[in-house]
């Protein structure tokens, strides 16, 4: 049981897969003012089936998104993906298809989220400092890795997402396109509270098994 214990211990702890691509390069238009990335997108695995895609903005002012794209492995269909809003701003629309979105006349992406663009009043735009959660599924083994492609036939750049930003400048009247080059591979951990109470866990259920008429070496 000890044994048990102590391998059961040194488990990582469900520890995540996870993708993160920053979006920190101008290809075209104006670019935002705020510090770098202006946009960040995870990936982060969800059960073996799911991903979990968190976009936190790093835009200033009266900046926002008003598109965001990703890319799919080219061996599957990206029509088969489904998504869920799960938190923060919510997308007015998404929709998916092969090589389907040409973003500002350049490459080509298979995932399209389309954010709101009006000022009025109750408009829900994705801008500074807000963030949005949504858990694309559907594909039987999907990975942040399927992720990592980058757009097809880019003459300005190869890039794993893209997004339009809007609002940028003194008027708020200039826009840009901006990109993600590079990727960086990481994984979740749980907290170290998360480790403490599954320790805690194991060692009463060794009190427990040990109390139950195990005779213990003397």
């Amino acid at each position: 049981m000890k044994k048990l214990i102590f391998a059961l211990l040194l488990l990582p702890c469900f520890a995540q897969a996870a993708v993160i691509l920053d979006l920190d390069e101008k290809f075209s238009g104006d670019a935002p003012k705020g510090s770098e990335p202006w946009i960040s997108a995870e990936l982060t695995q969800q059960g073996a089936n799911s991903i979990l895609l968190t976009l936190t903005s790093g835009l200033v002012n009266k900046e926002f998104m008003s598109l965001f794209s990703l890319n799919l492995a080219p061996l599957l269909n990206p029509d088969l993906l489904s998504l869920s809003w799960v938190s923060g701003v919510k997308a007015d629309d998404w929709d998916t298809g092969a090589n389907l979105f040409k973003m500002d006349g350049d490459g080509y992406y298979d995932l399209l989220l389309s954010f709101d663009t009006s000022n009025k009043k109750g408009s829900d735009r994705f801008g500074a400092g807000d963030t949005s959660q949504y858990l694309i599924s559907g594909i039987s083994g999907l990975s942040p890795l399927d992720f990592l492609y980058v757009d097809n036939g880019g003459k300005k750049g190869d890039f794993y997402a893209a997004a339009h930003i809007q609002g940028i400048g003194r008027k708020a009247d200039d826009s840009g396109w901006i990109g993600a080059d590079d990727y960086e591979k990481t994984s979740s951990v749980p907290e170290p509270s998360t480790i403490f109470l599954l320790g805690a866990a194991l060692l009463g259920l060794s009190m427990t098994y040990n109390r139950g008429g195990v005779r213990q070496a003397v």
